[in-house]
C-alpha cells in the first residue's frame, strides 16, 4: 500500500510540475471541460424539451461556444494561474468571465434560427454546468496536491497552535497544506472569553478554561504545541509547565515572514524547556566538586520514601556516598526505594532506617550509629 501510494504522491507531483511548466495543457482542459458543460445540456435539452437540438446545430453552437471560451481565457488568462492555489476570490472572477462567452451563444440563439423553445434557459443550464466541472476539478487538484504534499509515509505527531490570532491561522494553514508532513494540524488552544463551539479554518477551537488539558491532551493524542511567537509564550508559562509535566512538546514559531514553502522551516521552531520559563541565566552545577564532597560522607534524608525524599536519593546515589541513610515512617515505600537503589546502583552502600524525626530518642539513635 505504501509504495502505492509513494508511486501516486510522485505521478501527482510531475503532472503538477509539467502542468506549470506548460500552462497550455490547464488551457486546453479548461476548454475541453467547458465543451463537455455544452454537450450535457445538449443532452438535458433534448432529454427534456420537445424540440431537440439537432447534431448540425448542436456543432456550430459548439464551435462558436469554443471560439468565444478560448478568446476569454486567451484574454484574462486565467490558465496561468496556479491551480492548487486558488482562491476565493478567483473563483468569483472566474464565474464571471464564463459570463461572456455564454452570452455570445446566447446573442447566436436569439439572431438566428435554431428551433428552441427557450433559449435562455438552455444557456444558463450550459453555463452552469461548465462552471461545475470546472470548480470540481480545481477542487480535485487541489485535494490531490494537499494529499501527495502532505503523505510521508511515516508517523505523523499530533499539532495543537496556541491562539486564534492571525499568525496563529498562517501557521495552521502553513502546517495543513502540507509544507512540513513531519506536523498533523488538530486544532486551536486558546484562553479565555471565547464560545464553546468554535471552529477558525475549519478546525475546532478548544478553551483550556472550559475543559481540562489532561483530557485534551489524552482524547487528540497531542505531541507538541505550537505557540506563534515569545509574547504568548510568556503570558501562558503555567500552561507551558503543564505541557512540559506531562512529555508534550512546546515549540516556538519563527516570524511570521520566515516561512518558507521548501519544507526547511520545521528546523527553526525552537523547542521549549523548563529552563526557559526561569526569567534568569541558568545555574551551571560543578558536579566535580559536588562529587568530591560527597564521596566520602554519610548522607542522612528523612523523609526518603516521600517523593522529594526518594528523588534525592536517586540523584545522590550517583555520586556514590560514603553511607545513605534514608529515614522514613513509612515502611512499605521505603522498603520500594530500598529495592530500587539496589536493583540500579548495585555497588551502593545504604541503609533503610523506620523511624519518626520527631521522636528524639530515635535520631539520636540515628546520629549516634551512623554520624551523618
Amino acid at each position: 500500500m505504501n509504495v502505492f501510494l509513494e508511486w501516486f504522491r510522485t505521478m501527482v507531483k510531475r503532472l503538477m510540475t509539467y502542468t506549470i511548466k506548460n500552462r497550455w495543457v490547464v488551457l486546453l482542459t479548461d476548454l475541453t471541460l467547458c465543451l463537455g458543460g455544452f454537450m450535457l445540456a445538449i443532452v438535458v435539452h433534448n432529454r427534456y424539451q420537445v424540440h431537440d437540438i439537432s447534431g448540425k446545430d448542436a456543432i456550430v453552437l459548439g464551435l462558436w461556444y469554443a471560439f468565444f471560451l478560448m478568446a476569454v481565457f486567451v484574454a484574462f488568462q486565467y490558465y496561468r494561474g496556479l491551480t492548487r492555489h486558488l482562491q476565493f476570490y478567483e473563483v468569483g472572477r472566474f464565474a464571471l468571465t464564463l459570463l461572456l462567452p455564454a452570452s455570445g451563444v446566447y446573442i447566436l440563439l436569439l439572431g438566428f434560427d435554431f428551433g428552441l423553445a427557450y433559449p435562455f434557459y438552455f444557456i444558463v443550464l450550459v453555463y452552469l454546468l461548465s462552471f461545475v466541472l470546472l470548480l470540481i476539478t480545481r477542487f480535485v487538484i487541489i485535494y490531490l496536491n494537499n494529499y501527495s504534499s502532505t503523505y510521508s509515509g511515516k508517523q505523523q505527531k499530533g499539532t495543537f497552535v496556541y491562539g486564534i490570532g492571525a499568525h496563529s491561522v498562517a501557521l495552521s494553514q502553513w502546517l495543513s497544506r502540507g509544507s512540513s508532513s513531519d506536523y498533523k494540524m488538530l486544532g486551536f488552544l486558546v484562553r479565555g472569553d471565547h464560545p464553546k463551539k468554535l471552529h477558525v479554518d475549519g478546525r475546532i477551537v478548544h478553551n483550556l478554561c472550559v475543559r481540562e488539558t489532561d483530557a485534551i491532551i489524552r482524547r487528540n493524542e497531542v505531541d507538541m504545541v505550537l505557540f506563534p511567537d515569545y509574547n504568548a509564550l510568556r503570558h501562558e508559562e503555567d500552561l507551558v509547565t503543564d505541557f512540559l509535566q506531562r512529555g508534550v512538546q512546546v515549540l516556538v514559531s519563527p516570524p511570521i515572514e520566515g516561512l518558507e514553502s521548501d519544507g526547511q522551516l520545521r528546523y527553526r521552531f525552537k523547542p521549549i524547556q523548563f529552563e526557559d520559563l526561569l526569567g534568569r541565566e541558568e545555574i551551571v552545577l560543578n558536579m566535580e566538586l559536588i562529587k568530591a564532597q560527597l564521596a566520602d560522607s554519610p548522607i542522612l534524608i528523612t523523609g526518603a520514601a516521600g517523593s522529594i525524599g526518594s528523588e534525592l536519593a536517586r540523584q545522590l546515589a550517583v555520586f556514590d556516598p560514603a553511607n545513605l541513610i534514608l529515614m522514613d515512617v513509612a515502611e512499605t515505600p521505603l522498603q520500594e526505594l530500598g529495592m530500587e537503589l539496589s536493583a540500579r546502583f548495585p555497588d551502593l552502600k545504604f541503609k533503610t532506617v523506620i523511624g519518626d524525626i520527631r521522636r528524639n530518642k530515635r535520631l539520636n539513635y540515628v546520629f549516634g550509629r551512623f554520624a551523618p
